[in-house]
């Protein structure tokens, strides 16, 4: 299931499955960037690594991006190569409207 954010809001997706192999893969790493991608508009997410625990969480506001599906990817560069988590696909997120006050 795709998770649901109402626009507005702080999106969050927190990265904290690594095997020893996996992160000793990844980190340290030259650079990280993540992008949010909803048709040929890309927007910037920030990219927060906690090496104690092995978390990645890539965190953007939301108030300014249209409804809908919205594919999130995190491209890592390391000794020269670059690599995007995930492998072969997207994170997927829903963005719904607002809330709205009932009267």
């Amino acid at each position: 299931m795709t998770p649901i954010w109402k626009r507005g809001a702080v999106v969050q997706i927190l990265l904290d499955q690594f095997t020893d192999e996996e992160w000793s893969a990844i980190h340290p790493w030259t650079s990280a960037r993540c992008e949010a991608r909803q048709m040929d508009v890309a927007r910037p997410l920030s990219v927060t690594v906690n090496p104690d625990v092995r978390t990645i969480l890539l965190s953007g506001d939301s108030a300014d991006w249209p409804e809908g599906i919205v594919d999130i990817d995190l491209l890592i560069a390391r000794d020269g190569h670059g690599f995007f988590l995930p492998p072969a696909s997207y994170f997927r997120v829903n963005i719904l409207p607002p809330a709205t006050e009932v009267i």
